[in-house]
């Protein structure tokens, strides 16, 4: 369930807000609850929700919403799906154990509950942005497995105006890593 509404500290306080992969939503709902409050808003490898969105190949989604085998396991599924290929294993290698120790510290009921808003997302059509939307930034790699690029497109049809940067061959995953590759 998403927030109805918003409180603020100052009338004058303008927020630059950030929404990136699947938890872009209260950034958006954020934006578009009291646009003259925000500064400008910027979109990471995320997906504009409803029917426009282009969602991850079956496989990819079937990999990321696995519960079974081990935490460890399922830590490991997790970690080749969120990094660079050439650097997955040695993310797994490093916090694969931290990852499972967290995953088995998550209740059935709280992943299911986040399946379930991402599907959500998806399902529901989403209010166009008013005519007084901030500036908006949309980036993403054109390598990106869990939110396919095809977004960007999507995204700049909802947000007029909207700034795209696409990162020819880097995978947004990489970006932490490579800020030349980073548009930001």
């Amino acid at each position: 369930m998403r927030p109805s509404g918003w409180s603020w500290a100052s009338e004058r306080e303008r927020a630059h807000t950030i929404g990136s992969d699947h938890v872009s939503a209260p950034s958006i709902d954020f934006t578009q609850a009291g646009p003259e409050r925000v500064e400008a808003l910027a979109l990471l490898s995320t997906d504009p929700g409803g029917a426009a969105a282009a969602l991850a190949a079956p496989a990819v989604w079937a990999a990321l919403t696995d519960h079974s085998g081990t935490p460890r396991q399922q830590a490991s599924r997790v970690i080749s799906l969120l990094f660079p290929p050439d650097l997955a294993p040695e993310i797994d290698r490093q916090f694969g154990e931290l990852v499972a120790d967290a995953r088995a510290e998550l209740s059935p009921q709280a992943l299911s509950a986040q399946e379930a808003a991402m599907a959500a997302w998806h399902e529901e059509e989403q209010a166009p942005p008013e005519s007084a939307a901030p500036p908006v930034l949309a980036a993403h790699g054109s390598e990106d497995l869990v939110i396919p690029p095809e977004n960007l497109d999507a995204l700049a049809a909802r947000w007029p105006g909207c700034r795209v940067e696409a990162s020819p061959a880097v995978d947004t995953r990489s970006w932490p890593r490579s800020p030349r590759g980073s548009p930001m």
